[in-house]
Formats: C-alpha cells, structure tokens, sequence
C-alpha cells in the first residue's frame, strides 16, 4: 500500500510528469504482481478547477492544495485507505 503526496510544481520534476511515469511505468509491474497501483496526490499552491483537472489528467486520484490544512490531508488519506481497501 503506497500513498504518495506529489507537489506539482517544483523545480527539478514536475509532479505530474512524475504522476504520468508511475502510472506508465510502474502501474503495470504493481498490477502484475496484484497489487493495487499507488494513490497519487496533487499538491499545489493553486486552488484553481484547472488545476485540479491537470492534476487528474496526470493520472493523480487525489487533490490537495497548498498551504496544505491538516483537515483535508487527513479527507485525501481517507479516500487513499477506501482505495486500498476496495475490491477492483
């Protein structure tokens, strides 16, 4: 089980290239051995709906905006323990 907080704007690599190499490159080798893929949440200065979107299209599950409130990590984490306890 792997939940992962990717910030999506930074200097070196940017969060959603990083979201869109893990689904591409490891999401297959985690389903192969059965394993659900890693919950990915966005984490950006922006409150925008288009950043929310690009965090999505990235292929993120989650979104939480910075400066982060303790509250809506805690919501994100959530949904990341439903997904990992889920069928499909």
């Amino acid at each position: 089980m792997c939940a992962c907080v990717c910030v999506c704007f930074v200097c070196v690599v940017l969060g959603n290239d990083c979201a869109r190499h893990i689904r591409r490159e490891l999401d297959p080798r985690y389903r192969a051995l059965g394993l659900r893929p890693p919950y990915l949440i966005g984490c950006t200065a922006s409150h925008s709906v288009a950043s929310r979107v690009a965090c999505e299209a990235a292929g993120m599950n989650d979104f939480c905006p910075k400066p982060i409130v303790v509250e809506a990590l805690v919501d994100c984490l959530e949904r990341a323990h439903i997904y990992f306890n889920s069928e499909s």
